[in-house]
């Protein structure tokens, strides 16, 4: 399925220019992936969203805050819940697929539609009012 123009016209304005990257360095390259992991932990760190880990004897920089720290919330973390709010909004799991560049569709459907809780609450309540129109409560 091509990539609707209206969508390529949102999405991919800067394609190969120096502002594609949401973190990268002055000359708009992307950002080493150590550079952008330790800056992500450092900030993760800040926010206080980490779990402090022991660190064991003989490991190699010992003081490195990637070795002392695992993070709660990770980058990936972020994409699951963007695709989730995509879902939610209504948008097309198939143009979902393209947005965030998956190759195979059940990947989008079964592994990022997390449902929240709000829409099963909703669901169990929408249940509710067709069982009771069946019973005649309603």
């Amino acid at each position: 399925m091509p990539i609707p123009p209206e969508l390529k016209e949102k999405l991919l304005p800067n394609k190969g220019g120096a502002g594609e990257y949401v973190f990268h360095t002055e000359k708009g390259k992307p950002l080493p992936h150590a550079t952008f992991k330790r800056m992500w932990h450092r900030l993760m760190l800040a926010s206080g969203c980490v779990e402090w880990r022991a660190v064991k004897p003989g490991t190699s920089r010992p003081d490195g805050i990637l070795k002392q720290i695992k993070v709660t919330l990770t980058m990936h973390y972020f994409r699951h819940n963007y695709v989730t709010m995509l879902y939610e909004s209504g948008i097309d799991p198939l143009v979902a697929m393209k947005i965030v560049g998956h190759t195979d569709y059940q990947t989008t459907a079964n592994i990022y539609t997390h449902i929240k809780e709000e829409m099963l609450k909703k669901a169990t309540v929408d249940l509710e009012g067709v069982f009771k129109k069946r019973a005649g409560k309603d």
